[in-house]
């Protein structure tokens, strides 16, 4: 497993087909998406729109391996090489005790 940046609009699209499973919607201000692939697929993605993360989604299969770990390592690593050193996880009210 790797983590991808979403760069060009094929991959965004990919990303906002996923987070649909969720009931997430892939936002206009999001300005960074990073994703994990196994075997070609997305199975996990998270955005940040400045200093709030969103769109943090894990395919169900691959929960319970660290992703959300990984993922949120990553997205705070890259915030910070921005110099935004306080920042907001944007989530659905039954998954907020995940954060």
């Amino acid at each position: 497993m790797k983590i991808y940046d979403v760069i060009i609009d094929e991959e965004k699209q990919a990303v906002k087909t996923f987070l649909n499973h969720f009931k997430l919607s892939y936002e206009d201000d999001i300005d960074q998406t990073i994703m994990i692939k196994e075997a070609d697929e997305i199975i996990a993605t998270a955005s940040s729109a400045h200093n709030i993360i969103k769109c943090v989604a894990i395919d169900e299969r691959y929960q319970g391996q660290n992703l959300l770990a990984t993922l949120m390592s990553e997205m705070i690593k890259r915030l910070n090489q921005k110099g935004i050193n306080h920042y907001f996880v944007y989530t659905l009210d039954e998954q907020a005790h995940l954060f």
